[in-house]
C-alpha cells in the first residue's frame, strides 16, 4: 500500500483496483465510475466521500438513487465501508417524499438542514421521484446550497434524456456541487445518445471542443439521420440509421471516468451460463399476432409516420400476445388472452423448473405485474416458497422478502427487471436466474443478470430465457445484443458471450 493510502484509514480492505481508483482520483473535482454491476464501486465513492471530508474540502455529501437503493447507502453501505473517525461525526437522512408533509419529518428536516458545518460530515440520500415534486428538488437545493457538497449519481441513467424534468434539475442542482461523481454500468447502455447529458453533469464543457454546444448538436455529430417523407401527415422527418464517430465519443467518455468489468477484477469468477428455450404459440395466439402484424405493415404501406416509439409499442403489444396476453397500453389493463393452464409460455416455465436441481435457489423475472402474480401461482402449485417484489411491494415487504431469500427458507425470487429489485440488491444465493420474458431496456438486463452474479460466489450462474418460436422474442433479443456491441464500442469493452 502506497504511503498516501497508509495514511487514510479504510475500515473495510479495499481490493486492488479499489484502492488504485481511489488514489488516482479521490481529489478530483469530477469523475465517473463506469464499472460493471458487481465491481463493488460504492466503496470507492465512500472513501473518497471520506477523504474530501477529512481533508476539509466537503461538508456534505448528496446521493440521488433510484428507490430502495438511496435507502441501502444508509442502512448498508456506509456502516460498512465509512472509517470510524468519519461515521463518529455522521449524520445522515434518507429523505421520503412521502413523508414531506409530516411535522415529524419536517422537524427532523430543519434540523438536519441546520447541523452546524463544523459538526460533522453530513450525508443526505434522495431518489431521482423526488426531485420531480417541488418540495423535494427545492429542499435538495436548500441542501447543495447551505454546504459544501459531493453529489453522487447512482444508476446515472436515470438522467440520459436531456429534455425530461428530472434530467434538467440534476443538470440545475450540479452547479452547487463542487464535486461530482457518477457511477453506472456504462453511460451508454442503450444509446449512444445516453452519454451526453451525465457527461455534461460533470463537466459543462466536455463537448465542446467537437463544436457540440447542445443536445441536437450532440445527435447530428454522432448520428446519421435520413430524410424521409410522411404522406399521410405531408411533412419531413429524420429517421436514425446508424451511429457515426464513435472513436470521438469513447475518448470524452474514457478521459471523465474509468472503465472495469468483473472479468478484469476477479478472473476467477465463476462464468455465466446461458442458454434459451423455445415454446410455440396456441392457435388463439397466432391469430391475434397476425392480426398486429398485418396492421402495422397497413400503417407501414399508407405512409403514415411511424416513429421509433410507435415501432416499440407495437413489438411491446406483439410481446404481450406470446406472454398470453390480450394487447393493452397499460399493463394494469392485460387480461389472459389464453388461460393460465393452457399458456405455453408458462408450460414451458414449468419444464425449465424440473431441470433445478432440488434445494437450488431461482430468480425469476418478469416485465409485467401480471407475469409476477402467475408466475408465483405456479410456483405455490408447486409448493414452493416464493417471494414476489414489483412496484406494489411495500418498502417493509421488501426487506422480508429480501431476508426470506437470501437467508430464509424461499426458493424462488420473482420480479421485474425494471424495479429496483434489479439495482443493488445482492442475490447471489441463486444459481439459476430465468427470464421470463425480456425488457427492451439493456439496462434492465444487465442490472438484473448481475444480482446473482456477484463476487463471492463459487458457482457458475445459469441464465435461461423462454422465447416464442419466431416472435418479437427472437427479435428483443437481438436487439439487446445490438446495443451491448455499440456500447461496447464506446467503453472499449472486448465482447465475450452473451444471450
Amino acid at each position: 500500500m502506497s504511503s498516501l493510502a497508509s495514511t487514510f484509514p479504510f475500515k473495510t480492505e479495499p481490493f486492488k483496483h479499489q484502492l488504485e481508483e481511489f488514489e488516482a482520483h479521490r481529489d478530483d473535482e469530477h469523475w465517473g465510475l463506469f464499472w460493471e454491476m458487481g465491481v463493488a464501486k460504492t466503496k470507492v465513492l465512500i472513501d473518497s466521500a471520506s477523504h474530501l471530508w477529512l481533508t476539509g474540502k466537503i461538508d456534505g455529501m448528496l446521493v440521488l438513487a433510484p428507490e430502495g437503493v438511496n435507502s441501502q447507502w444508509v442502512d448498508d453501505e456506509i456502516p460498512t465501508h465509512m472509517p470510524m473517525q468519519v461515521q463518529d461525526r455522521l449524520d445522515t437522512l434518507v429523505w421520503f417524499t412521502s413523508k414531506a408533509g409530516n411535522k415529524g419529518f419536517q422537524a427532523e428536516w430543519r434540523r438536519f438542514l441546520g447541523r452546524d458545518r463544523a459538526a460533522g460530515l453530513s450525508v443526505l440520500t434522495m431518489t431521482y421521484d423526488s426531485l420531480m415534486t417541488e418540495v423535494g428538488a427545492h429542499s435538495a437545493k436548500d441542501f447543495l446550497t447551505g454546504r459544501r457538497v459531493l453529489l453522487v449519481l447512482d444508476e446515472s441513467t436515470r438522467i440520459k434524456t436531456p429534455g425530461t424534468k428530472v434530467t434538467k434539475r440534476v443538470l440545475a442542482m450540479s452547479k452547487y456541487a463542487p464535486y461530482r461523481r457518477i457511477a453506472n454500468g456504462t453511460p451508454v447502455s442503450d444509446s449512444p445518445f445516453h452519454a451526453y447529458t451525465q457527461i455534461r453533469f460533470l463537466d459543462p464543457d466536455a463537448w465542446r471542443h467537437l463544436g457540440i454546444q447542445d443536445a441536437s448538436a450532440f445527435r447530428t455529430y454522432f448520428g446519421v439521420f435520413e430524410r424521409r417523407f410522411n404522406a399521410g401527415q405531408s411533412r419531413h422527418y429524420d429517421h436514425l440509421v446508424a451511429y457515426k464517430n464513435l472513436p470521438d465519443l469513447a475518448a470524452v467518455v474514457q478521459s471523465h471516468g474509468s472503465r472495469l468489468l468483473k472479468r478484469d477484477v476477479f478472473p476467477n469468477l465463476p462464468p455465466k451460463l446461458y442458454s434459451k428455450h423455445y415454446f410455440e404459440l396456441t392457435p388463439a395466439q397466432r391469430k391475434a399476432y397476425r392480426e398486429v402484424k398485418d396492421e402495422y405493415r397497413t400503417w407501414l404501406g399508407t405512409g403514415e409516420l411511424v416513429t421509433a416509439d410507435l415501432a416499440i409499442v407495437r413489438q411491446t403489444r406483439l410481446q404481450q400476445i406470446t406472454s398470453g396476453y390480450i394487447p393493452a397500453d397499460d399493463e394494469d389493463q392485460l387480461t389472459c388472452l389464453v388461460e393460465p393452464k393452457d399458456n405455453p409460455r408458462l408450460h414451458l416455465l414449468d419444464e425449465v423448473l424440473d431441470e433445478v436441481g432440488d434445494g437450488c435457489k431461482v430468480i425469476i423475472w418478469g416485465k409485467y405485474n401480471i407475469d409476477v402474480d402467475l408466475i408465483a401461482q405456479r410456483l405455490a402449485a408447486r409448493g414452493w416458497e416464493t417471494v414476489t417484489w414489483d412496484g406494489r411491494t411495500s418498502q417493509a415487504d421488501r426487506a422480508t422478502a429480501k431476508e426470506r431469500f437470501t437467508r430464509g427458507s424461499a426458493r424462488a425470487f420473482v420480479g421485474k427487471p425494471s424495479s429496483s429489485a434489479a439495482r443493488g440488491l445482492n442475490l447471489q444465493v441463486a444459481d439459476t436466474v430465468i427470464y421470463y420474458n425480456n425488457s427492451f431496456v439493456l439496462d434492465d438486463r444487465q442490472q438484473s443478470e448481475d444480482r446473482a452474479h456477484r463476487p463471492g460466489i463459487h458457482h457458475p450462474v445459469k441464465y435461461i430465457d423462454l422465447i416464442g418460436k419466431g416472435t418479437v422474442d427472437v427479435h428483443i433479443v437481438s436487439s439487446l445484443r445490438k446495443k451491448r456491441e455499440v456500447a461496447a464500442a464506446v467503453t472499449g469493452d472486448q465482447l465475450d458471450a452473451w444471450l
